[in-house]
């Protein structure tokens, strides 16, 4: 069996083609940014838009707090920072990001770790944990030759996306980052950001993987994952609901690889 399982693709649909460059999931709400105006948006768990909030400037990639109630962001003008926004989007924090290896320059994606109170920042070539003062608590090199586009932490695992020559990749790893397996993503479904929920359906406990994509870099998808059941020791700070399963393709049919 696969360690993820392709359950739907679902098209975000919008009056404009809008460019989505990150996900998170506050527990009930999706929220997307796009580095194309000052809004975030709001989605509920069918992916149908409740509202679009406008911030006081640009964010790029973005994550929620559970134990905080809060939202960690990057800026879209100035990759050295990251902003603390409260429930409406203001800003009420700032970290500051220094002392890092200067290839450490581009944050693709941003993940906050509930059991241990932490942020994990993902860059193209490595894997950085910080705590919420900006210290560096470990870095992890990622494999040569490829490309982070984005990290997903689910202790005591964590998810990272990533491109490999021409192909994509969605792999799991353990907390020493050891990959426990990967999947081949569609290559033409770029991945933008990661989001992660649990909920209880006919007694068990199911984990899903919500995927926000670019289908050829421009029109926005959600593609859900079912990982498989072996990881059931993940613990999840958040609940939501399912979202209904659509048609796929059979270019969705999920293809283990060593």
């Amino acid at each position: 069996m696969s360690i993820l399982t392709t359950c739907s693709l679902l098209p975000i649909t919008s009056t404009e083609c809008k460019q989505y460059s990150s996900i998170a999931f506050d527990g009930c709400f999706f929220y997307l940014t796009s580095s194309q105006g000052c809004f975030i948006h709001k989605f509920d768990c069918c992916f149908e838009k409740v509202e679009s909030i406008e911030t006081c400037r640009s964010y790029d990639c973005i994550c929620y707090d559970q134990r905080e109630q809060c939202f960690w962001a990057s800026l879209v003008e100035d990759t050295t920072k990251i902003v603390k926004l409260d429930c409406c989007f203001c800003e009420i924090g700032c970290i500051c990001l220094s002392g890092f290896p200067d290839y450490c320059t581009r944050i693709m994606s941003i993940s906050y770790d509930c059991k241990r109170d932490t942020l994990f920042l993902a860059f193209p070539r490595n894997l950085v944990e910080i705590t919420k003062e900006g210290c560096c608590i470990r870095l992890i090199e990622t494999p040569h030759r490829t490309y982070t586009r984005s990290v997903l932490v689910v202790p005591p695992y964590f998810v990272a996306a990533y491109r490999e020559r021409h192909h994509q990749y969605i792999g799991i790893y353990d907390w020493d980052g050891q990959e426990i397996g990967r999947c081949r993503f569609p290559s033409k479904y770029v991945i933008k950001g990661l989001a992660f929920t649990a909920c209880w359906e006919d007694g068990r406990r199911q984990l899903y993987l919500y995927v926000l994509t670019a289908k050829h870099y421009r029109y926005p998808y959600i593609v859900k994952l079912l990982l498989d059941p072996c990881y059931e020791e993940i613990e999840c700070c958040e609940g939501g609901s399912p979202l209904p399963d659509r048609e796929i393709g059979a270019e969705f049919l999920p293809r283990e690889t060593e």
